[in-house]
């Protein structure tokens, strides 16, 4: 999400620019409306699209510790952990999924605490 100070400066700068395509300023004529949705349109796609994909292959590529780490596989620490083994056989077989998935959440918490 953009700060609110840059939020700020893009709607102080949205409002300014309205305000002087209906009043002109001196030497430059005042644009019909049907011009100013094509210029805030062009605007928009430039801004919110060009910019933002140009932005991301720019950070991929200067700072690559900005991306995110590919998942790691955590089968043999899930299958290291101790299981409940007081269950009796048929219990296990429709607990072992409820297991794995518990021990990977634990796992998944203790590499990456929530702060």
């Amino acid at each position: 999400m953009p700060s609110k100070t840059l939020l700020a400066a893009l709607t102080a700068d949205a409002l300014i620019g309205t305000v002087l395509t209906f009043v002109g300023i001196q030497r430059v004529c005042v644009l019909a409306v049907g011009q100013m949705l094509i210029i805030f349109t062009y605007a928009m796609i430039m801004c919110l699209l060009v910019n933002d994909a140009v932005k991301v292959v720019l950070i991929k590529w200067r700072i690559p510790s900005a991306v995110a780490k590919a998942q790691v596989d955590l089968t043999p620490q899930i299958s290291k952990r101790p299981m409940n083994c007081t269950r009796s056989a048929a219990t296990k077989m429709g607990k072992r999924t409820q297991d794995w998935d518990q021990a990977e959440k634990e796992i998944r918490k203790d590499d990456f605490p929530i702060k």
